[in-house]
């Protein structure tokens, strides 16, 4: 009841300024058909499979790591907090967020995800300023919504809401102009038992060009109202596969199932991990204590996902809540980084030949919780280390903060939630959040220089990296339970970058998938487009910083295998990869 009260006010507030929405929506909602370079720069590139957007320069250049500042509220954001406390079969997980372009204007609005029906919009103002706006349809069904992500799923290139539950898959489209669709129920499992989906992924799983959904399982509910490990054990629950039409509509494709099945989990992502432009999954673990779950890694070969975790040596373990991927080892394959509860992120890092070794601790993605701002006090040394071991960071982030021309990492920090709720936590509720500074040699903390650590938050579970006000630096965003959500401001410095963005096919309109490799100084950066993770989703856009590059090698691996590429002699801007089917 609390939570519609606030969406009312929030919804006031919005159409207050209405006239406002209205003549901006209608000038910049606009996706042409074909990506125009008219007008975007003065020196446009010869190939006609990219568009360069103009140049852009700090006239105020800040310089050092530690450049971060908390400005959520200076620039419009002031809500909403997720309080509820109520006990429920579902493992409810607080602070969801977006950070993601809704009005295709090129800078990204912030959504944050209420269990109750739409989440609440921050519109972009054009500068990185922020101002509810697109109130959406009301949910009716009386079932709470667990996650939501943004992705075009009826080609008509404007990203669309996804959202899941307690047996079911919601979506509602976007129409433009701040308008969408009645919410439309196009997956649901009818009979009990029911899944408790807390996230999803998306990806093309069978070659055809148009988007596929992996709905992971956490928690299997027998009968209506039973809560997990009160009154049913925790067994784990099937992962389904939905394939999509590229109309909005999807099928159920069967389930995964796992070496380790049955399965618990909270995070699935879509990659291409040996860039044969077939998309493989990665299942990881959770809670792997309560039934020995192994995170598996199914590979892709030729529309059949096969669970090979264990050939590869990627059965880890873990209670794996996020997911950062680059390539730390400049190997020319994909690594990823998992949180876990545990004083150390968990690294896949490939060895080359199609395996992975376990690589966080060496690489530096350790937490020392006397490296925070404020630590409880009088807290013994023996008190320390128990504290740490009890670490639960969730999203990560793996992107470059300072431009420098190498990754950087960040994540949030929150008990898990027990019986629906964190409330019922039984671990340590000091939960500090963390950044490392990426370096030649692997990462170095930086978490009490920046100020980033525990401030009195303790309780953040979405994060993502987003550049809000278009002058090529990446802001933070965060937000968890029973605190407002923020905006790390991260002002513009001297290094250079470039952000790439897609223009995919009328089934993956978004280009989500695609891996784009930077070759500059002789430096060589990889990245894969990936949707949600967990409860944080960034912008279908990859951010690169380039140190003192001037010019750029710039190739695309396109989901299916196509391959783009060009050569950039201007750093400093954002280009559109144009899919291959567009002809030259």
């Amino acid at each position: 009841m609390k939570t519609r009260k606030r969406r009312a006010v929030i919804s006031t507030i919005a159409l207050l300024g209405v006239a406002g929405c209205e003549a901006k929506y209608g000038t910049v909602d606009t996706r042409p058909e074909y990506p125009s370079t008219d007008d975007t720069s003065d020196d446009l590139d010869s190939s006609s499979q990219f568009s360069l957007g103009p140049s852009k320069v700090c006239s105020s250049p800040t310089t050092g790591f530690e450049r971060f500042t908390a400005s959520g509220r200076a620039r419009g954001l002031m809500g909403p907090i997720d309080s509820d406390t109520s006990t429920q079969s579902c493992m409810t997980i607080p602070g969801g967020l977006a950070a993601h372009d809704l009005n295709n204007d090129g800078l990204p609005e912030l959504s944050f995800h209420d269990r109750d029906g739409f989440p609440w919009i921050y519109c972009n103002s054009g500068d990185g300023t922020l101002h509810p706006c697109m109130p959406g349809p009301e949910w009716t069904d009386g079932r709470d919504l667990q996650a939501h992500g943004w992705v075009d799923i009826d080609g008509n290139r404007r990203p669309d809401l996804v959202v899941v539950g307690l047996g079911f898959v919601a979506t509602s489209l976007n129409f433009g102009d701040g308008e969408f669709s009645d919410f439309k129920m196009v997956w649901e499992q009818t009979e009990w038992p029911r899944t408790c989906m807390a996230t999803f992924a998306w990806g093309d799983l069978n070659g055809d060009e148009v988007l596929d959904l992996v709905v992971p399982g956490a928690d299997l509910i027998p009968v209506e109202g039973s809560i997990p490990l009160v009154d049913h054990p925790m067994d784990g629950a099937p992962v389904h596969v939905l394939h999509g039409d590229g109309l909005g509509n999807f099928v159920e494709a069967g389930v995964l199932t796992p070496v380790t099945n049955p399965t618990l989990s909270v995070l699935a992502a879509v990659t291409d991990r040996d860039l044969d432009g077939d998309q493989d999954v990665l299942l990881v673990s959770d809670r792997s204590p309560m039934g020995g779950y192994k995170t598996a890694f199914f590979n892709n070969q030729d529309g059949n996902l096969i669970d090979d975790a264990p050939a590869i040596s990627a059965d880890v373990g873990i209670n794996g809540m996020g997911l950062g991927q680059v390539d730390l080892n400049e190997d020319g394959l994909p690594d990823y980084c998992m949180s876990s509860i545990a004083p150390t992120l968990v690294c896949l890092i490939s060895d080359g030949a199609g395996g992975y070794y376990e690589g966080g601790s060496s690489l530096g993605l350790f937490h020392r919780f006397s490296d925070n701002p404020t630590v409880p006090e009088d807290t013994t040394d023996s008190e320390m280390a128990v504290l740490e071991s009890q670490w639960s960071p969730w999203s990560v982030e793996m992107t470059d903060l300072n431009n420098d021309a190498k990754p950087d990492a960040a994540t949030v920090a929150g008990v898990p939630p027990e019986m629906g709720s964190i409330i019922h936590a039984d671990i340590s509720w000091f939960q500090p959040d963390a950044i490392w500074q990426g370096t030649t040699f692997g990462f170095v903390e930086r978490t009490q220089e920046a100020g980033f650590g525990n401030l009195g938050m303790n309780s953040r579970y979405g994060l993502a990296t987003a550049d809000l006000d278009g002058d090529g630096w990446l802001e933070i965003i965060t937000a968890g339970y029973d605190v407002e959500p923020d905006v790390w401001n991260n002002p513009c410095g001297s290094e250079a970058w470039l952000q790439v963005d897609f223009f995919g096919p009328t089934g993956n309109t978004q280009g989500f998938g695609a891996t784009v490799t930077i070759t500059a100084d002789g430096t060589t950066q990889q990245q894969q487009l990936h949707g949600l993770r967990t409860v944080g989703q960034g912008p279908d856009v990859l951010h690169f910083g380039l140190g003192s590059a001037t010019s750029v090698r710039l190739d695309v691996l396109w989901p299916g295998g196509a391959r783009t590429s060009t050569t950039l002699d201007t750093v400093n801007r954002r280009v559109t990869a144009i899919h291959p089917s567009f002809g030259d």
